[in-house]
């Protein structure tokens, strides 16, 4: 019999309706929308300062745990309690179109409750821009897993004539998708402790089962994906899966009102065996589509979808010419990395579809222990211990996520996908190595920075190569360039010197030449180069086979111009100080304000009237945040004959200048950083980076120059790999878009940025910039008046020593014991005077940073409140005026004489 919409359409209407006739269904739509608020904008969201909804995806199956259960407790119970069960029944309708219809009055309920939290998203754009495609893509999920739920809490009304008992049913039933993974890892370590102390550990603990697919089995795993952009069929099915099992077991349970007491036992155990049945087909098609490619990206930026660059390298294979992709992926990954995993594999299998068959995929699901585990060894992909919770403790788990990308020419290989590693892109980049006949070969000047590893003859050990390099040797052949002779102009597509100011005069004679001949050039030197300080151009040069002490060897020769590069300099016509470095108090990360020291300087394009990246060019548009450590700075000389282009810049409003000589001490110790050193803001954006080329007739240039070396240290890199501290920084990508853009290969440029927009908090963030500011020029005033008494109490101490000098009436004895006299008093006055105007000095920037950061957070505590109001006020007027609506239509059916009296 086919369904008929207009009878579901009036069961619909009939309980749609009745769940507002109280205010009990205002109340819960309320209490969700307030709860919503108070997850969403709890303290974390503005510590993480990201302008997103994960705070509330993070719990929000909480929410639909108490919501989904408490509109569908009274779906079936309350009309066996008020006796309309039977007379509802008696209508001419069937049972399925009474289930459909308040499947749907219900599922309509909820969607109204979640029209009303539509409030978090007018709260989010107050703050900044959010990504509209993600924030429909996680309301999408929000949806669906609220349907999903509405099945497991129907059955559970179905089950009894009490509300209350309904309810709490309905939270068992709904706690099992969510809390499916918990449960089960939790039996089996219960089973695996009881084994362990009747001495059968191994034997049952060969039976426990991989766990790692139970975690994207569950509702929360799911809706990961969804607020992540992407919404998967597999997600899908899922959801619907579930909801159709429990709405299948509510009609047969509504059917066993017309069993009889004779055909109660077998009718129950066929029902019985077709929901094993509707359960089983419905697990075999969500299975069947788990590892689907099939999804929708819904992201502002498409980035799970392949992009242009990416389909015209696989159209340009060869067609004689096979790739083929073997990717070794852990059945069981850390929660953290289940969407690394499943964007993984389904960029991989969209690379299969697209390069049709030029592409051989094979992807291999390994277990620590098993014959693929040793495979993906002998081919170099090792695992990664990885931190993951496993019934309530932490433990490290073998994790493989890697893959090698083959051809007849030769091999890339990617021995791990981390957080920050953007997929498609090491993908595209492997397949277009592997299918040249030939590499460009980058070259790397020796110096004492040894990125390239090799022997230490100080420390007599073997030095690892940079990270950087072993980065570019999956694009490029890379190799090292002695400076002790001239460099070969044709050999290479550019040479990179790392800390060139390290060089002895022969050898910075043959690298300016070198240079002069404007050949493609990258240079990185550092004023004050945190990796290794002994490189550092005030520092002398090292002995060389001087051992751990520096006791032996010859001593070394000289560094070139004293450190100071300057030939190097006057090639390129720019000004390059060895002791000047750059600070900047101003960061977009609020959780390193007052960690990090101003030095580290926080690169980004957060403030659009204040560009940090060159928004022109092409090495840097597109780049969102980078991370300078103790940097130089760059200017071009007047009339300079060669162009001059700015690449990285420092901020404007709280940077300047500080020497080497203030930031540095020597102790006997070795060299040490001055806790507080005076900074003075100047308020001038400082070059960090720029590009040197030839312009018109003057000599050929062709040179990026980097006042930074650190920029590219490997705990930076790692950082930036696992997105360490909440930072998706951009340093390597910056590196490699400069040889990319010097070699002539850019089609990995624009691929390389790709990348989800970094969207903070920009209202909360310029509000918090002024205080800063303020607290910037506070500390600054309260410093100088600190330094300005000390340099009084020093100047009166030297007025008392000139005056004894030029006293005549004493003799050249008496004057030199009253001499040390007042120098051992005044010493000692003076250094206690010191001390306590250090301290004074200290208490004050502390008070001064005490009442900064109290007002950042009274600004942030008042975002939170009007977050909360802001999302609750449109359920409090709705159900006002239904409450103001019914109380004028009850009245208006009172008789007007009643009225009067």
């Amino acid at each position: 019999m086919p369904i008929r919409p207009h009878v579901v359409y009036a069961v619909f209407l009939r309980n749609f309706l009745s769940y507002f006739s109280g205010i009990n269904g205002f109340l819960f739509i309320l209490v969700f929308v307030v709860g919503g608020a108070l997850f969403a904008f709890s303290p974390i969201f503005f510590a993480e300062n990201q302008n997103n909804l994960d705070q509330l995806t993070r719990y929000f199956p909480v929410l639909l745990l108490l919501l989904i259960p408490a509109i569908s407790m009274g779906c079936w119970s309350e009309e066996k309690k008020q006796g309309t069960e039977e007379l509802l029944f008696t209508l001419p309708a069937t049972d399925f179109e009474i289930l459909l219809g308040k499947f749907k009055a219900v599922v309509s309920v909820y969607t109204v409750a979640l029209l009303f939290s539509l409030s978090h998203v007018i709260v989010l754009y107050q703050m900044g821009n959010p990504d509209a495609g993600i924030l429909l893509a996680t309301y999408l999920g929000y949806w669906l897993a609220g349907m999903c739920l509405v099945g497991p809490a129907m059955y559970a009304s179905s089950l009894t004539s009490n509300v209350t008992v309904a309810f709490v049913l309905g939270v068992i039933l709904c706690s099992i998708p969510i809390y499916a993974t918990n449960v089960i890892t939790g039996f089996f370590g219960i089973v695996d402790l009881f084994s362990a102390r009747l001495g059968l550990g191994n034997a049952l603990g060969d039976l426990t089962p991989r766990l790692g697919i139970l975690k994207t089995l569950s509702l929360p795993a799911q809706l990961q994906y969804f607020t992540s952009g992407l919404v998967y069929f597999s997600s899908v099915l899922y959801f619907a899966s579930i909801c159709s099992l429990f709405l299948f077991l509510n009609y047969v349970r509504i059917g066993r009102r017309q069993w009889s007491s004779s055909e109660n036992y077998s009718l129950g155990f066929q029902n019985f065996l077709r929901a094993v049945a509707v359960a089983t087909t419905l697990s075999c098609i969500t299975s069947w589509f788990w590892e689907s490619p099939l999804r929708l990206d819904m992201t502002t930026e498409k980035f799970y979808t392949l992009s242009k660059p990416t389909k015209d390298i696989l159209g340009n294979i060869e067609k004689d010419q096979l790739i083929t992709i073997q990717a070794f992926v852990s059945d069981e990954v850390p929660t953290d990395y289940l969407q690394v995993k499943k964007t993984l594999t389904g960029l991989l299998k969209e690379f299969d579809i697209t390069g049709s068959s030029k592409v051989d995929l094979r992807i291999v699901t390994v277990d620590p222990h098993s014959k693929e585990a040793e495979e993906a060894r002998t081919l170099g992909i090792n695992p990664r211990n990885l931190q993951s919770e496993v019934n309530g403790e932490f433990q490290q788990v073998e994790t493989f996520m890697g893959a090698l990308v083959s051809s007849s020419y030769n091999d890339v290989l990617i021995p791990f996908f981390d957080l920050g590693v953007k997929i498609e892109y090491e993908l595209a980049r492997a397949i277009g190595s592997v299918t040249q006949k030939t590499r460009k070969t980058i070259g790397i000047v020796r110096t004492d920075a040894k990125a390239n590893g090799g022997f230490d003859m100080n420390t007599f050990r073997n030095s690892p190569e940079w990270r950087i390099v072993s980065e570019l040797k999956k694009q490029y052949s890379v190799e090292e360039v002695s400076p002790d002779n001239a460099i070969d102009t044709e050999k290479y597509a550019v040479v990179i010197a790392i800390m060139p100011s390290s060089l002895t005069q022969p050898q910075m004679a043959n690298f300016v030449d070198y240079v002069k001949k404007g050949k493609p050039t990258l240079i990185f030197d550092d004023p004050m180069p945190i990796f290794n300080m002994e490189v550092a151009p005030r520092s002398p040069k090292p002995r060389q086979g001087g051992g751990m002490f520096g006791g032996g060897g010859p001593p070394p020769e000289q560094k070139a111009d004293d450190g100071k590069a300057t030939s190097l300099v006057n090639a390129l016509n720019i000004q390059w100080f060895n002791d000047q470095i750059v600070f900047d108090s101003e960061t977009p990360e609020p959780k390193f304000r007052d960690v990090a020291p101003p030095e580290l300087i926080f690169i980004h394009n957060k403030k659009p009237d204040n560009d940090f990246f060159n928004p022109n060019s092409e090495i840097t548009k597109g780049l969102q945040l980078m991370l300078a450590y103790f940097p130089g700075t760059l200017t071009a000389r007047k009339n300079t004959p060669y162009e001059f282009t700015p690449l990285l810049y420092s901020g404007v409003e709280a940077s300047g200048l500080i020497s080497w000589d203030k930031l540095i001490s020597n102790s006997f110790m070795g060299m040490a950083l001055n806790p507080n050193p005076v900074r003075k803001i100047d308020e001038y954006r400082h070059v960090i980076a720029a590009q040197i080329r030839t312009k018109g007739d003057s000599p050929k240039r062709d040179v990026i120059y980097v006042a930074d070396a650190d920029i590219m240290n490997d705990n930076l890199a790692t950082i930036a790999e696992q997105e360490m501290y909440g930072l998706k920084i951009d340093n390597i990508v910056f590196v490699l878009n400069c040889v990319d853009y010097l070699t002539g290969n850019k089609e990995f440029i624009e691929l390389r940025k790709k990348r989800l927009a970094d969207r903070k908090l920009d209202t909360i963030a310029k509000v918090t910039a002024g205080f800063i500011k303020e607290r910037e020029v506070a500390v600054d005033i309260a410093r100088a008046e600190g330094e300005k008494e000390l340099e009084e109490a020093k100047k009166r101490f030297q007025e008392k020593l000139k005056k004894v000098e030029e006293d005549q009436s004493l003799d050249e004895r008496a004057k030199a014991r009253v001499l040390r006299n007042i120098q051992e008093t005044e010493q000692r006055t003076l250094d206690v005077r010191t001390k306590e105007l250090d301290q004074k000095r200290d208490q004050k920037v502390d008070e001064i940073k005490a009442v900064s950061e109290r007002k950042i957070t009274n600004i942030k505590d008042q975002t939170r409140l009007m977050a909360n109001i802001i999302s609750s006020i449109p359920a409090i007027l709705l159900g006002l005026f239904m409450l103001f609506s019914r109380v004028m239509k009850e009245q208006a059916n009172i008789q007007q004489e009643r009225l009067v009296e």
